[in-house]
């Protein structure tokens, strides 16, 4: 949770509480489920050294993964990274925008439209930013609101900021009209005084900036009710 492109020299296991500090900051890296890659290799923690480190790539966007594929913008189009293997797909993607990574799908903004690759295939999905995939899931940023697979949410989105997308549950900013709150796809919202930004959603747990400060709010356990007889 919570990488938007800055450079990272700290990891934290939220579950077990166990911190790890870098060798050396990674800048814009892309998490996946127990690790993190970017220009510089890729780590499995609790290991602090990458395991491999491919030669230096001039990155325009911060990276995207899912473990097993790694996917990052450049100049010449969206750069694919697959064990050893390296496929360019030759667009023209925007420069701040990460691409996206999910199952059996490559996604890129390019134009102010969201593209997919499925099967070799490339699909304009229309006007759109800010595209995140997870697993079978995609969502976007767009004119109206927020799109995640065939479902669009009217809402008014700041196009400055990339979504959070965990399975088919997305999190943004939201402008409420005099200051800028989270909004989540199953309802979860997080509003008060001043800016609530930058949501990084997994399961019951949403990271977000406020105040400079970075803060964690987790959903509530539901609980069991005894019915009557």
């Amino acid at each position: 949770m919570g990488c938007l492109g800055h450079e990272v020299n700290r990891v934290v296991n939220l579950e077990t509480g166990l911190q790890l500090e870098l060798e050396r900051a990674v800048e814009g890296p892309a998490l996946f489920d127990g690790g993190m890659t970017g220009a510089t290799g890729t780590w499995h923690f609790p290991v602090t050294t990458p395991v491999d480190k491919p030669s230096p790539i001039e990155a325009t966007s911060a990276w995207a993964s899912d473990g097993a594929r790694h996917a990052v913008a450049t100049s010449d189009g969206v750069l694919v990274l697959e064990g050893n293997r390296r496929r360019l797909i030759e667009v023209e993607v925007a420069p701040w925008m990460p691409p996206a990574v999910g199952e059996d799908v490559i996604a890129w903004v390019s134009g102010e439209h969201v593209f997919v690759e499925r099967d070799g295939e490339v699909e304009d999905l229309g006007p759109g930013w800010h595209v995140a995939a997870s697993a079978s899931s995609l969502a976007w940023i767009t004119p109206d609101g927020v799109c995640i697979d065939e479902r669009c949410i009217p809402t008014d989105a700041h196009a400055s900021k990339r979504l959070s997308l965990d399975g088919d549950v997305a999190c943004w900013e939201h402008w409420n009209g005099s200051d800028v709150d989270v909004w989540c796809s199953d309802g979860v919202r997080i509003e008060g005084p001043g800016h609530q930004r930058s949501p990084s959603r997994s399961g019951s747990r949403v990271l977000y900036r406020e105040d400079g400060q970075t803060l964690l709010w987790t959903l509530p356990e539901p609980k069991a009710a005894i019915l009557p007889e």
